[in-house]
């Protein structure tokens, strides 16, 4: 698969990482998976996308079409949140998010979507909670560590 997806903040807030391209039929897993998890996490439940290492988005006013009632599963999450770069991925994830009626925010860095998250839901203010580390280098990616 072309992506990871874990809890960022267990049962509150889920990270998906995109790697490289993704197909509509990935495009769908991801979806279903995304709302598996959601429905096992504890309201309100985030769910941040990781864009930046994501190179080509299969995409077509049918995949759009496709996907939209699949989109609906995802109404079990508070806020949708991208990190993004691309100005095509960035496209497509508002299209899909319009779609499905979705609060969505997207940021140009990991550090602006925890923060946004921060700020809109103080039950996630506290630091300790979050099992993120940022790469260093030229990996733009997260990457997700438990917290001894």
């Amino acid at each position: 698969m072309p992506y990871t997806i874990d809890w960022l903040v267990d049962r509150r807030v889920i990270l998906t990482t995109f790697y490289g391209s993704i197909t509509a039929d990935e495009l769908k897993e991801f979806i279903t998976e995304v709302r598996e998890k959601a429905a096992d996490g504890i309201p309100l439940v985030h769910h941040i996308s990781n864009s930046l290492s994501l190179r080509k988005v299969e995409f077509s006013l049918g995949t759009a079409r496709n996907l939209v009632g699949a989109l609906d599963m995802l109404k079990v999450l508070s806020w949708q949140i991208d990190i993004n770069k691309n100005p095509i991925n960035r496209m497509f994830a508002n299209i899909i998010a319009q779609f499905a009626g979705m609060r969505t925010r997207t940021f140009s860095t990991p550090e602006e979507a925890v923060q946004f998250l921060k700020d809109i839901d103080p039950t996630l203010a506290d630091d300790a909670i979050w099992h993120l580390e940022l790469l260093k280098d030229d990996d733009p990616t997260l990457n997700l560590k438990e917290l001894s």
